[in-house]
């Protein structure tokens, strides 16, 4: 049966989403208020490299994630690294998760609910910069 208690750790990705979204927001507001084909040049590249790089993070925490549910069907030593690693790293969304599901007899259902969380956000929000950036590349 799922834990229904409170994540060790504080909930930190609220935070750092705000922070990510003015680091990007700020470079590419001043490209865009920029004048001249270079510094939109610019802009394209640093979009491309965001979306690369929004997508490397989200296809390794995916695996993360996978790696936490398999470990799940054996009884892992909770004194392991690697198990309390992929614990602290996932416990705060997968818990999040849980709050919100209901419950279905036992079954852990977040670790699902997030790996396709983190497809839709590969395929809408990764592909979206990436378009962009594209976009803007071409029309230079």
């Amino acid at each position: 049966m799922p834990s229904r208690r409170s994540p060790d750790r504080i909930d930190a990705p609220l935070p750092l989403t705000v922070h990510a979204v003015f680091c990007i927001k700020v470079p590419v507001l001043i490209a865009f208020n920029a004048r001249g084909v270079n510094k939109l040049f610019v802009a394209a590249n640093f979009l491309t490299a965001v979306g690369r790089i929004l997508d490397i993070v989200l296809t390794l925490y995916m695996y993360v994630i996978i790696a936490r549910a398999l470990v799940s069907w054996v009884n892992p030593d909770p004194y392991n690294p690697i198990v309390n690693f992929l614990h602290k790293v996932t416990e705060p969304v997968l818990f999040q998760v849980r709050r919100r599901l209901p419950l279905l007899g036992g079954v852990d259902l977040s670790p699902l609910v997030v790996v396709l969380a983190i497809y839709f956000l590969k395929k809408f929000v990764v592909d979206s910069i990436l378009q962009l950036g594209a976009r803007m590349m071409l029309s230079m």
